[in-house]
């Protein structure tokens, strides 16, 4: 009930059940059937208790058209055509990857007038000739033009990656090596620039596609001489990183491999980006990354610190290592047998000034120390009417043995014949 604004007239309103009766009971007659329907289908499904929290999806990893081993060696991949048609084997490209003397920048891709295929690519036979070629050494990444406009417009008639399959098998344990051996440098052997020395032999080199460290003085074909000046800061890698490095086309395909590189003590493996492992190099002391922690690590060794190297701490440790002796902030002594390095702390603020005639007296009164050996030792211990540190052993002859008298062995006669069968005993009869 309720009155009008304007006479106060009231007026009586029926439910919308009442106007509507035949809506309301199909509504009402649907959801009770819903709900018995929901109740059969509880009733007919096995209790499979609580609801588990669905995991993070893992980001599928990309399919890998070369998942093994490779080589970057191009005279693999094609012959140099000369004016007369003459092919020759490419060398003018040693090591794809790097600079050199030569005028070759390591930049990506590398091109290659008028080749002919070594090996098929796609549907081009062995021998195609093509006016240039592009090769990605980094991605593998190969394009082949049929005219030098077509290089110019882009109008590639091969277009995908292509790799060459290794000639050379390693196991695990190499790859690691050298694995750790990139994560510990800071940046890879395939930057243009860079000029670190490594441990490869030639047939491995042209593998990798890197240069072989300058050997002699004044051979100028080749830059790698030890002055790198690329950054050196250690950083976690990716496995295509790792892929790249090594010249693998996925790491996860070499069977065990991943186990390797987690279970071994200078790796750290931790998860990336959308569950993608990443690897790192783990050092002995990883707290200390700069010449400050490295001071307070030797204020810290009261008895003394072995001189860290750069798989104990981090890169260019040695060079930090000898502003802190002159700078006077640690002491610098070597070890008399094993002729190292220890490092103590010198506490400067703690330091007192001392007369000079102080000094003069110890240096007196300092006990001195010669460099006597053992044998000047005994001489003198022989001359002195004293027994030496090592006695001469008395010689002991020994007595030769006589010649023996050989035992003549007696026959050994079968006692027991007559407990053999009959074909045994003819067995033994043909015997004797």
């Amino acid at each position: 009930f309720f009155f009008d604004e304007r006479g106060g007239a009231r007026r009586t309103l029926q439910p919308r059940a009442l106007i509507f009766p035949s809506k309301m009971s199909l509504d009402s007659s649907w959801k009770d059937e819903q709900l018995k329907f929901l109740e059969k289908q509880k009733e007919r499904l096995p209790d499979r208790g609580p609801v588990e929290a669905k995991a993070a999806p893992v980001k599928a990893r990309p399919r890998i058209k070369f998942p093994g081993p490779y080589t970057r060696e191009a005279s693999l991949m094609f012959e140099i055509q000369d004016d007369s048609g003459k092919s020759r084997t490419v060398k003018a490209m040693h090591a794809p990857m790097n600079n050199n003397a030569l005028g070759h920048l390591g930049a990506q891709p590398v091109k290659y007038n008028k080749v002919a295929l070594r090996q098929q690519m796609g549907e081009h036979p062995v021998g195609t000739v093509f006016e240039q070629a592009a090769v990605n050494f980094l991605t593998g990444q190969v394009k082949l033009f049929r005219t030098l406009n077509d290089s110019l417009q882009g109008f590639a008639v091969y277009d995908d990656v292509f790799r060459s399959p290794g000639r050379k098998r390693y196991n695990n344990q190499f790859y690691a090596r050298e694995i750790l051996e990139y994560l510990q440098r800071g940046h890879s052997l395939l930057e243009p620039t860079c000029r670190c020395l490594h441990r490869m032999e030639d047939e491995r080199a042209r593998e990798l596609g890197v240069t072989l460290p300058r050997t002699n003085p004044e051979e100028r074909t080749t830059l790698r001489d030890g002055e790198c000046t690329l950054s050196r800061a250690r950083s976690a890698r990716t496995a295509k990183e790792l892929g790249q490095e090594i010249a693998v086309g996925d790491i996860h395909a070499l069977e065990g491999f991943e186990e390797v590189l987690r279970e071994h003590s200078k790796m750290v493996v931790m998860d990336g980006p959308g569950g993608e492992p990443l690897f790192a190099f783990k050092a002995t002391f990883e707290a200390v990354t700069s010449k400050q922690e490295l001071l307070q690590l030797v204020n810290q060794s009261e008895l003394g610190l072995k001189e860290p190297t750069e798989k104990d701490t981090y890169n260019g440790v040695k060079a930090d290592v000898a502003r802190l002796v002159e700078e006077k902030e640690v002491f610098s002594m070597e070890a008399g047998e094993t002729k190292q390095l220890v490092l103590y702390p010198r506490r400067a603020n703690l330091e007192l000034e001392v007369d000079e005639d102080i000094v003069a007296l110890w240096r007196q009164h300092a006990p001195t120390f010669s460099k006597t050996t053992t044998q000047d030792l005994d001489r003198l211990l022989t001359l002195a009417s004293l027994v030496p540190s090592k006695q001469a052993k008395p010689e002991i002859v020994k007595r030769k043995k006589g010649v023996g008298v050989k035992r003549r062995r007696n026959a050994k006669v079968n006692h027991h014949g007559h407990l053999l069968l009959p074909s045994s005993r003819q067995k033994l009869a043909s015997l004797k």
